[in-house]
């Protein structure tokens, strides 16, 4: 189209890695060019101990899971919300509690459902502050080169084209 740069064509990537002691990554961006991204991301994991995975190596490791997060007002609230959430098929649920002592509560389901349990509870007035994709480890690992580990994490979100970063760390 008119003033449409054809080079600037964004493409969404997923590369599973390894990092120090064998933790399992998924990262997850978006680029306009996957051969440049691809060559950073290779260079950032062999300089911090990783390495790229081949496709599928890493990802039976995680589960892919949809995320809603609602804030909680009472009790009598939170039974309701609760309810709802599990009859539009959430897979579970669990309350946290943020910095300030404001609680929420986490809504899980498969990403399939995602939407369909987000409509279902705007339509009993609940609005999510926020809901996302995302892996989560089926068994989180503990590490002793934490150094190590947070140094690659680091320099991997300093990447412009990455967006997300999972590991199986606990």
């Amino acid at each position: 189209g008119a003033g449409a740069d054809e080079g600037a064509m964004l493409e969404e990537f997923i590369y599973e890695a390894y990092g120090p002691e064998g933790v399992a990554l998924i990262i997850e961006g978006i680029t306009d060019n996957k051969n440049r991204a691809l060559g950073e991301i290779k260079n950032i994991l062999s300089r911090h101990q990783g390495k790229l995975a081949s496709q599928g190596s890493v990802l039976w490791l995680f589960d892919h899971i949809g995320i809603l997060e609602y804030a909680l007002g009472d009790n009598a609230q939170k039974d309701i919300l609760e309810l709802k959430a599990i009859e539009a098929g959430a897979q579970d649920i669990q309350e946290i509690t943020d910095e300030g002592g404001a609680a929420s509560l986490l809504v899980y389901a498969k990403p399939e459902n995602l939407e369909k349990i987000k409509q279902t509870l705007e339509q009993a007035d609940f609005n999510a502050k926020s809901f996302s994709l995302d892996w989560q480890a089926r068994e989180p690992v503990e590490v002793k080169a934490q150094d190590a580990i947070d140094k690659l994490l680091e320099s991997l979100d300093e990447q412009d084209d990455i967006n997300e970063i999972y590991s199986n760390l606990k």
